[in-house]
């Protein structure tokens, strides 16, 4: 059938289906205009004002060609201005967690809600990006969202789909051409121990960031990897001291706790980090792999190997609620796999259970896909896990 727009002119246009999807092509230049005018979906017709054209990185019609900005400005295709390039407002700061995202139409949908939050302090890959023999489709993905400005921002922690553990070397060196301070660090110290590992630290505000690596085939044992920690470790703490800094987070991609379901923990690298993150009070681990999200009480291993069960260890403030982590505390557990591949259902009725808050496996919790937002302020944090219309489906509060 025909139907009739205006644009700077006139044009006759049609729909055709094919494969599945609907175009609009011109009837006399045979020139295909569904890009250039409007996105068609479920039948619906939107279509973009003159001087706009449809985005589906960001999921609307944006201007073709946005305002020129004031020197340290960038123009944002989500708030539709001008806004400063410097991400991180004094004393406040922002981690935005996902992980096991592909190059799905859930993964844009995901990788476009990130892209609306604002004053982000870092993006946090927590794992299995291309889920290909290759990685440069991701990547081409990844760079439409994650820009030259936002790049400075971003750190991965290596998964089991970003190299030969489940897909291919070609994989992790397409990855890495991207991400060349994996494969060429500049950090004395990683050099020394570097033996095909992604390992980063970084200090944002008054956070301490250190990105482990669970694809280390030495991951179990206390070398290379193990040492630097100890040593990423020694510097929070006295950072610490120094009044520098008041949280530390993990990132390691296979979980450390977790409910039943696709995979299982890494219960000896649990066991094995105890008494040093016990020692440096270590408080957030996040963690992806699993493709659901779970958020667990403060956590301390005991003797079991079972998937949940380990000990609890936190008091509440005087509200009953938030956190009081001026005393003896453990890791608040975060696994946030849900970033677009799938969904891996959890089916657990252990005794773990009740050492999980809230978990969302695309049949419970939440249908879906999204991350997971902490914001710190100074002694304060706001942990809120968020879908891809960045609404909250739970949320805690943590006070130092």
């Amino acid at each position: 059938f025909y139907i009739e727009f205006t644009s700077p002119v006139n044009v006759d246009i049609y729909i055709s289906k094919e494969i599945g999807k609907y175009k609009i092509i011109s009837p006399d230049t045979g020139i295909d205009l569904t890009r250039v005018f409007c996105k068609i979906q479920q039948a619906q017709i939107q279509i973009c004002p003159p001087g706009k054209h449809w985005s589906d990185q960001y999921n609307k019609c944006i201007l073709v060609v946005p305002p020129k900005c004031p020197q340290g400005e960038h123009y944002d295709y989500i708030q539709e201005k001008c806004i400063s390039d410097i991400s991180q407002p004094t004393g406040k700061v922002k981690i935005l967690a996902f992980g096991d995202n592909d190059v799905t139409r859930d993964s844009k949908d995901v990788l476009t809600a990130l892209m609306k939050e604002e004053n982000v302090s870092l993006y946090a890959h927590v794992g299995d990006g291309p889920y290909s023999k290759k990685g440069n489709t991701w990547v081409t993905m990844m760079k439409k969202y994650i820009d030259d400005i936002k790049f400075k921002n971003f750190m991965m922690s290596r998964g089991n789909h970003d190299c030969n553990g489940s897909e291919a070397n070609q994989t992790q060196a397409d990855i890495e051409d991207w991400l060349v301070h994996y494969k060429e660090p500049s950090i004395t110290d990683i050099k020394k121990i570097r033996n095909n590992t992604w390992l980063e630290s970084r200090q944002i505000g008054n956070i301490y960031v250190i990105n482990m690596d669970s694809e280390d085939l030495e991951v179990n044992f206390e070398r290379n990897q193990y040492q630097w920690v100890l040593a990423e470790l020694a510097k929070a703490k006295q950072l610490r001291i120094e009044g520098k800094i008041d949280w530390i987070v993990i990132l390691f991609h296979r979980p450390f706790f977790t409910l039943k379901s696709s995979h299982s923990p890494e219960t000896s690298v649990r066991f094995m980090y105890i008494k040093p993150f016990q020692d440096a009070g270590v408080d957030f681990i996040i963690h992806g792999h699993n493709h659901n999200t779970q958020l667990w009480y403060p956590m301390i291993p005991n003797e079991s190997k079972e998937n949940g069960e380990g000990t609890q260890l936190f008091s509440y403030a005087v509200d009953g609620k938030t956190f009081d982590f001026n005393k003896a505390h453990g890791w608040l557990i975060i696994i946030t796999g849900h970033g677009g591949h799938e969904w891996n259902e959890i089916n657990d009725t252990g005794d773990g259970v009740k050492n999980v808050m809230w978990y969302g496996d695309g049949t419970v919790g939440t249908k879906k896909y999204g991350y997971t937002c902490l914001e710190f302020d100074g002694k304060k944090a706001h942990i809120m896990s968020k879908d891809t219309a960045n609404k909250i489906v739970y949320e805690y509060k943590v006070v130092k």
